[in-house]
Protein backbone atom coordinates (compact mmCIF):
# COMPACT_ATOMS: atom_id res chain seq x y z
CA UNK A 1 0.00 0.00 0.00
CA UNK A 2 3.15 2.39 0.32
CA UNK A 3 3.35 2.40 -3.55
CA UNK A 4 0.96 4.34 -4.22
CA UNK A 5 -1.40 8.20 -3.45
CA UNK A 6 0.85 11.07 -3.43
CA UNK A 7 4.47 9.48 -2.73
CA UNK A 8 3.94 7.65 -6.03
CA UNK A 9 3.20 10.66 -8.04
CA UNK A 10 5.97 13.07 -6.02
CA UNK A 11 8.60 10.55 -6.96
CA UNK A 12 7.81 9.41 -10.24
CA UNK A 13 7.46 13.12 -11.34
CA UNK A 14 11.06 13.51 -10.44
CA UNK A 15 12.17 10.39 -11.23
CA UNK A 16 10.99 11.58 -14.46
CA UNK A 17 13.82 14.55 -14.35
CA UNK A 18 16.96 14.58 -17.16
CA UNK A 19 19.83 12.37 -15.55
CA UNK A 20 22.13 14.48 -17.46
CA UNK A 21 20.99 17.61 -15.47
CA UNK A 22 20.53 15.65 -12.37
CA UNK A 23 24.61 14.31 -12.79
CA UNK A 24 25.47 18.30 -13.20
CA UNK A 25 23.34 19.75 -10.19
CA UNK A 26 21.07 21.45 -12.44
CA UNK A 27 17.86 19.88 -11.88
CA UNK A 28 17.25 20.84 -8.43
CA UNK A 29 16.97 17.40 -7.19
CA UNK A 30 18.79 16.84 -3.74
CA UNK A 31 22.10 14.66 -3.88
CA UNK A 32 20.42 12.91 -0.90
CA UNK A 33 17.53 11.28 -3.18
CA UNK A 34 19.34 9.58 -6.34
CA UNK A 35 20.13 6.79 -4.84
CA UNK A 36 15.92 6.51 -4.07
CA UNK A 37 15.14 7.91 -7.28
CA UNK A 38 17.34 5.06 -9.53
CA UNK A 39 15.11 2.54 -7.42
CA UNK A 40 12.01 4.42 -8.67
CA UNK A 41 13.16 4.08 -12.12
CA UNK A 42 13.29 0.85 -12.13
CA UNK A 43 9.89 0.42 -10.35
CA UNK A 44 8.36 2.50 -12.99
CA UNK A 45 10.21 0.14 -15.66
CA UNK A 46 8.79 -2.69 -14.33
CA UNK A 47 5.40 -1.48 -14.12
CA UNK A 48 5.78 -0.71 -17.90
CA UNK A 49 6.90 -4.30 -17.83
CA UNK A 50 3.99 -5.98 -16.74
CA UNK A 51 1.73 -3.32 -18.44
CA UNK A 52 3.03 -4.63 -21.61
CA UNK A 53 2.43 -8.37 -20.63
CA UNK A 54 -1.17 -7.63 -19.60
CA UNK A 55 -2.12 -5.78 -23.16
CA UNK A 56 -0.57 -8.33 -24.63
CA UNK A 57 -2.60 -11.08 -22.51
CA UNK A 58 -5.82 -9.27 -23.42
CA UNK A 59 -5.10 -9.65 -27.24
CA UNK A 60 -4.21 -13.38 -27.00
CA UNK A 61 -6.99 -15.25 -28.68
CA UNK A 62 -5.83 -18.48 -27.65
CA UNK A 63 -7.08 -19.00 -23.92
CA UNK A 64 -4.19 -21.73 -23.13
CA UNK A 65 -1.60 -18.83 -24.19
CA UNK A 66 -3.15 -16.70 -22.21
CA UNK A 67 -2.63 -18.54 -19.02
CA UNK A 68 0.97 -18.77 -19.71
CA UNK A 69 1.35 -14.94 -18.86
CA UNK A 70 0.16 -15.61 -15.50
CA UNK A 71 2.92 -16.92 -14.25
CA UNK A 72 5.16 -14.30 -15.81
CA UNK A 73 2.95 -11.20 -14.63
CA UNK A 74 3.26 -12.55 -11.18
CA UNK A 75 7.13 -12.53 -11.60
CA UNK A 76 6.80 -8.98 -12.35
CA UNK A 77 5.11 -8.08 -8.98
CA UNK A 78 7.44 -10.19 -7.09
CA UNK A 79 10.26 -7.67 -8.37
CA UNK A 80 8.02 -5.06 -8.16
CA UNK A 81 7.26 -5.97 -3.85
CA UNK A 82 11.28 -6.33 -3.61
CA UNK A 83 11.67 -2.82 -5.06
CA UNK A 84 9.20 -1.05 -3.15
CA UNK A 85 10.72 -2.45 -0.21
CA UNK A 86 14.02 -1.07 -0.97
CA UNK A 87 12.77 2.51 -1.46
CA UNK A 88 10.98 2.18 1.49
CA UNK A 89 14.35 1.29 3.32
CA UNK A 90 16.09 4.02 1.47
CA UNK A 91 13.39 6.56 2.13
CA UNK A 92 13.78 5.93 5.80
CA UNK A 93 17.20 6.38 6.10
CA UNK A 94 17.67 9.98 4.42
CA UNK A 95 14.75 10.86 6.67
CA UNK A 96 17.68 12.21 9.25
CA UNK A 97 18.88 14.49 6.43
CA UNK A 98 15.77 15.84 4.93
CA UNK A 99 14.97 16.78 8.94
CA UNK A 100 17.56 19.68 8.56
CA UNK A 101 15.54 22.87 9.26
CA UNK A 102 15.82 25.40 5.98
CA UNK A 103 17.93 28.12 5.48
CA UNK A 104 20.22 27.21 8.42
CA UNK A 105 17.11 26.76 11.10
CA UNK A 106 18.35 24.07 13.35
CA UNK A 107 15.63 21.12 13.69
CA UNK A 108 14.73 19.98 17.23
CA UNK A 109 16.23 16.76 18.31
CA UNK A 110 13.44 13.81 17.47
CA UNK A 111 13.07 10.12 16.62
CA UNK A 112 17.20 10.17 14.62
CA UNK A 113 18.68 11.40 17.84
CA UNK A 114 17.61 9.00 20.47
CA UNK A 115 16.14 5.24 20.33
CA UNK A 116 13.50 3.60 21.96
CA UNK A 117 13.76 1.73 25.52
CA UNK A 118 10.51 -0.12 26.23
CA UNK A 119 7.59 1.61 27.88
CA UNK A 120 5.60 2.83 30.89
CA UNK A 121 1.97 1.54 31.00
CA UNK A 122 -0.59 3.45 32.99
CA UNK A 123 -4.19 2.53 33.76
CA UNK A 124 -6.77 3.93 35.40
CA UNK A 125 -10.85 3.84 35.47
CA UNK A 126 -12.94 6.91 33.62
CA UNK A 127 -16.73 6.50 34.14
CA UNK A 128 -18.60 4.20 35.30
CA UNK A 129 -17.92 3.32 39.20
CA UNK A 130 -17.72 -0.25 39.29
CA UNK A 131 -18.26 -1.80 36.13
CA UNK A 132 -15.10 0.93 34.74
CA UNK A 133 -12.91 -0.32 37.54
CA UNK A 134 -13.18 -3.96 36.88
CA UNK A 135 -13.12 -2.98 32.40
CA UNK A 136 -9.63 -1.47 33.62
CA UNK A 137 -8.69 -5.11 35.48
CA UNK A 138 -9.43 -6.41 32.29
CA UNK A 139 -7.61 -4.31 30.25
CA UNK A 140 -4.01 -5.23 32.61
CA UNK A 141 -5.26 -8.44 32.15
CA UNK A 142 -5.23 -8.39 28.34
CA UNK A 143 -1.91 -6.39 28.44
CA UNK A 144 -0.23 -8.84 30.46
CA UNK A 145 -1.46 -11.52 28.72
CA UNK A 146 -0.06 -9.57 25.05
CA UNK A 147 3.22 -8.99 26.45
CA UNK A 148 3.76 -12.82 27.63
CA UNK A 149 3.25 -13.80 24.01
CA UNK A 150 5.60 -11.37 22.82
CA UNK A 151 8.12 -12.56 25.48
CA UNK A 152 8.38 -9.05 27.26
CA UNK A 153 8.56 -8.68 30.98
CA UNK A 154 5.60 -7.10 32.35
CA UNK A 155 6.80 -5.47 35.49
CA UNK A 156 4.28 -4.28 37.75
CA UNK A 157 5.65 -1.81 39.63
CA UNK A 158 2.75 -0.27 41.49
CA UNK A 159 -0.79 -1.84 41.53
CA UNK A 160 -4.22 -0.26 43.60
CA UNK A 161 -7.34 -2.50 43.61
CA UNK A 162 -10.68 -1.15 43.79
CA UNK A 163 -13.31 -1.85 46.26
CA UNK A 164 -15.07 -4.74 45.21
CA UNK A 165 -12.89 -5.40 42.46
CA UNK A 166 -11.02 -4.11 39.72
CA UNK A 167 -8.36 -1.98 39.54
CA UNK A 168 -8.14 1.73 40.78
CA UNK A 169 -4.45 2.23 38.97
CA UNK A 170 -1.61 0.94 37.84
CA UNK A 171 1.92 1.33 37.07
CA UNK A 172 3.75 -1.04 34.96
CA UNK A 173 7.06 -1.49 33.06
CA UNK A 174 7.37 -3.43 29.91
CA UNK A 175 10.44 -4.97 28.97
CA UNK A 176 11.52 -6.66 25.97
CA UNK A 177 14.53 -8.46 27.12
CA UNK A 178 16.08 -9.74 23.64
CA UNK A 179 17.93 -6.47 22.65
CA UNK A 180 18.30 -4.69 25.50
CA UNK A 181 16.10 -1.83 23.28
CA UNK A 182 12.59 -3.22 22.97
CA UNK A 183 9.63 -0.93 21.20
CA UNK A 184 6.09 -2.62 22.87
CA UNK A 185 4.93 -0.21 20.09
CA UNK A 186 1.82 0.67 22.61
CA UNK A 187 1.70 4.41 22.09
CA UNK A 188 -1.43 3.87 19.77
CA UNK A 189 -3.51 2.78 23.07
CA UNK A 190 -2.80 5.65 25.01
CA UNK A 191 -6.04 7.56 24.69
CA UNK A 192 -10.24 6.33 26.28
CA UNK A 193 -11.13 2.96 25.93
CA UNK A 194 -14.69 2.39 26.24
CA UNK A 195 -17.01 -0.83 27.17
CA UNK A 196 -20.96 -1.56 26.66
CA UNK A 197 -22.26 -4.42 27.92
CA UNK A 198 -24.45 -5.73 30.86
CA UNK A 199 -22.78 -5.73 34.42
CA UNK A 200 -23.53 -8.66 36.09
CA UNK A 201 -24.33 -6.77 38.88
CA UNK A 202 -27.59 -5.16 36.41
CA UNK A 203 -30.52 -6.97 37.43
CA UNK A 204 -33.21 -4.83 34.56
CA UNK A 205 -30.67 -6.70 31.65
CA UNK A 206 -29.49 -2.75 30.68
CA UNK A 207 -26.65 -2.19 28.97
CA UNK A 208 -23.84 0.29 30.65
CA UNK A 209 -21.69 2.31 29.13
CA UNK A 210 -18.27 2.69 30.59
CA UNK A 211 -14.47 3.59 30.57
CA UNK A 212 -11.08 3.46 30.70
CA UNK A 213 -7.97 5.71 30.12
CA UNK A 214 -4.64 3.72 28.93
CA UNK A 215 -0.80 6.04 28.96
CA UNK A 216 1.73 4.11 27.10
CA UNK A 217 4.87 6.45 27.28
CA UNK A 218 7.83 4.91 25.34
CA UNK A 219 11.09 4.93 27.02
CA UNK A 220 13.77 6.74 25.42
CA UNK A 221 17.50 6.39 26.50
CA UNK A 222 19.60 9.71 24.33
CA UNK A 223 22.33 8.08 21.63
CA UNK A 224 24.44 10.94 23.08
CA UNK A 225 25.30 11.83 26.84
CA UNK A 226 24.91 15.54 25.96
CA UNK A 227 20.85 14.92 25.56
CA UNK A 228 17.88 15.84 28.00
CA UNK A 229 17.78 14.24 31.12
CA UNK A 230 21.73 13.63 31.58
CA UNK A 231 22.43 17.11 32.74
CA UNK A 232 21.36 19.34 35.20
CA UNK A 233 19.45 16.98 37.49
CA UNK A 234 19.51 17.63 41.37
CA UNK A 235 19.27 14.38 43.95
CA UNK A 236 20.97 15.80 46.48
CA UNK A 237 17.80 16.06 48.77
CA UNK A 238 16.21 12.69 48.28
CA UNK A 239 17.33 9.34 46.15
CA UNK A 240 14.70 9.15 44.76
CA UNK A 241 13.13 12.31 44.01
CA UNK A 242 14.94 13.89 40.94
CA UNK A 243 14.80 17.13 39.31
CA UNK A 244 15.29 18.53 36.06
CA UNK A 245 16.10 22.27 36.76
CA UNK A 246 16.09 23.65 33.13
CA UNK A 247 12.66 22.90 32.75
CA UNK A 248 11.40 22.08 36.50
CA UNK A 249 9.91 18.78 35.73
CA UNK A 250 10.05 16.21 39.07
CA UNK A 251 9.60 12.75 39.95
CA UNK A 252 9.06 10.86 43.04
CA UNK A 253 9.61 6.82 43.19
CA UNK A 254 9.33 4.89 45.77
CA UNK A 255 8.22 2.02 44.74
CA UNK A 256 11.10 -0.53 45.71
CA UNK A 257 12.79 -1.23 49.40
CA UNK A 258 15.93 -0.43 47.80
CA UNK A 259 17.16 2.98 47.08
CA UNK A 260 19.29 2.14 44.16
CA UNK A 261 16.38 0.56 42.38
CA UNK A 262 14.12 3.88 42.73
CA UNK A 263 16.85 5.84 41.80
CA UNK A 264 17.32 3.83 38.61
CA UNK A 265 13.69 3.56 37.97
CA UNK A 266 12.66 7.22 38.75
CA UNK A 267 15.95 8.22 36.13
CA UNK A 268 13.77 5.65 33.51
CA UNK A 269 10.77 7.93 34.35
CA UNK A 270 12.71 11.21 34.17
CA UNK A 271 13.81 10.63 30.91
CA UNK A 272 10.75 9.75 29.75
CA UNK A 273 9.11 12.76 30.46
CA UNK A 274 11.70 15.03 29.59
CA UNK A 275 11.83 13.52 26.14
CA UNK A 276 8.41 13.01 25.58
CA UNK A 277 8.69 16.91 25.29
CA UNK A 278 11.61 17.07 22.52
CA UNK A 279 9.57 14.21 20.80
CA UNK A 280 6.22 16.70 20.48
CA UNK A 281 8.84 19.49 19.92
CA UNK A 282 10.05 18.02 17.12
CA UNK A 283 6.60 16.93 15.90
CA UNK A 284 5.02 20.79 15.78
CA UNK A 285 8.54 21.81 13.76
CA UNK A 286 8.24 19.38 11.38
CA UNK A 287 4.19 19.85 11.09
CA UNK A 288 5.12 23.20 10.38
CA UNK A 289 6.54 22.30 7.17
CA UNK A 290 3.92 19.89 6.04
CA UNK A 291 1.80 21.06 2.78
CA UNK A 292 -1.21 19.37 4.28
CA UNK A 293 -2.04 19.16 7.35
CA UNK A 294 -2.17 15.66 9.17
CA UNK A 295 -3.75 15.99 12.35
CA UNK A 296 -2.25 16.70 15.90
CA UNK A 297 -1.94 12.09 16.89
CA UNK A 298 -3.66 13.53 19.94
CA UNK A 299 -6.23 10.65 21.04
CA UNK A 300 -9.72 11.44 21.43
CA UNK A 301 -11.63 10.01 24.62
CA UNK A 302 -12.69 7.29 22.75
CA UNK A 303 -10.19 5.59 20.72
CA UNK A 304 -12.16 2.04 20.81
CA UNK A 305 -15.41 0.75 21.68
CA UNK A 306 -15.41 -2.80 23.10
CA UNK A 307 -19.07 -3.83 22.47
CA UNK A 308 -20.47 -7.16 23.92
CA UNK A 309 -23.78 -6.90 22.79
CA UNK A 310 -22.47 -7.08 19.05
CA UNK A 311 -19.26 -9.11 19.71
CA UNK A 312 -17.58 -6.40 17.81
CA UNK A 313 -14.36 -4.23 18.44
CA UNK A 314 -14.55 -0.77 16.89
CA UNK A 315 -10.74 0.90 16.69
CA UNK A 316 -12.31 4.62 15.87
CA UNK A 317 -8.75 5.92 14.36
CA UNK A 318 -8.99 2.83 11.90
CA UNK A 319 -12.99 2.57 11.34
CA UNK A 320 -15.00 0.04 10.16
CA UNK A 321 -13.63 -1.01 6.87
CA UNK A 322 -10.11 -1.45 8.07
CA UNK A 323 -7.85 -4.46 6.76
CA UNK A 324 -7.79 -6.09 10.76
CA UNK A 325 -11.49 -6.55 9.94
CA UNK A 326 -14.31 -7.22 12.12
CA UNK A 327 -12.92 -8.38 15.66
CA UNK A 328 -14.87 -9.74 18.48
CA UNK A 329 -14.86 -8.34 21.56
CA UNK A 330 -13.86 -11.06 23.74
CA UNK A 331 -11.14 -12.08 21.06
CA UNK A 332 -9.51 -8.82 21.96
CA UNK A 333 -10.14 -8.76 25.24
CA UNK A 334 -10.04 -12.22 26.65
CA UNK A 335 -7.88 -13.62 23.79
CA UNK A 336 -5.37 -12.64 21.22
CA UNK A 337 -7.25 -10.51 19.16
CA UNK A 338 -4.90 -7.27 20.04
CA UNK A 339 -2.34 -8.07 17.74
CA UNK A 340 -4.02 -7.53 14.58
CA UNK A 341 -4.84 -4.10 15.66
CA UNK A 342 -1.61 -2.76 16.81
CA UNK A 343 -0.26 -4.42 13.51
CA UNK A 344 -2.15 -2.21 11.33
CA UNK A 345 -1.68 0.41 13.24
CA UNK A 346 1.92 0.22 13.08
CA UNK A 347 1.51 0.08 8.83
CA UNK A 348 -0.03 2.78 8.80
CA UNK A 349 2.29 4.65 11.19
CA UNK A 350 4.94 3.54 8.87
CA UNK A 351 3.10 4.81 5.35
CA UNK A 352 2.21 8.15 6.88
CA UNK A 353 5.97 8.37 7.71
CA UNK A 354 6.94 7.46 4.06
CA UNK A 355 4.62 9.99 2.76
CA UNK A 356 6.08 12.72 4.97
CA UNK A 357 9.71 12.01 4.19
CA UNK A 358 8.52 11.85 0.26
CA UNK A 359 6.51 14.97 0.82
CA UNK A 360 9.66 16.67 2.38
CA UNK A 361 11.98 15.81 -0.53
CA UNK A 362 9.09 16.79 -3.24
CA UNK A 363 9.09 20.13 -1.20
CA UNK A 364 12.85 20.48 -1.71
CA UNK A 365 12.76 19.72 -5.24
CA UNK A 366 10.11 22.37 -6.17
CA UNK A 367 11.83 24.76 -3.82
CA UNK A 368 14.99 24.51 -5.62
CA UNK A 369 13.49 24.66 -9.24
CA UNK A 370 11.20 27.37 -8.45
Amino acid sequence: ATWTGSLRTQLLEMASVDEVAIAEGTSGIPEAAISVLHIVRGIANEEHVKEEMQRQQREEPEEELKQLYDSEIEEVDARISLAVSALESELLQMKKRLSEGAEGEEAPAGHDDIEARNAILELTPGVGGQEAALFAGELFDMYERFCEAQGWRFEVDSRTEAIGGGLQSCNVKIVDPSSGAGDPNGDCESGGHRVQRIPETERKGRMQTSSAVVVVMPIYIAKKSSGPGGQSVNSANQAVRLLHIPTGVSVFCATSQSQYENRIMAMDMLRTKLLQQELQTRYEYENKQRKEQKGTGDRSDKIRTYNFQRDEVIDHRLGKGSEAGVLGANDVLFGNGLQALLNEHRARARSDRLEDIADKLYSIYKNNTA
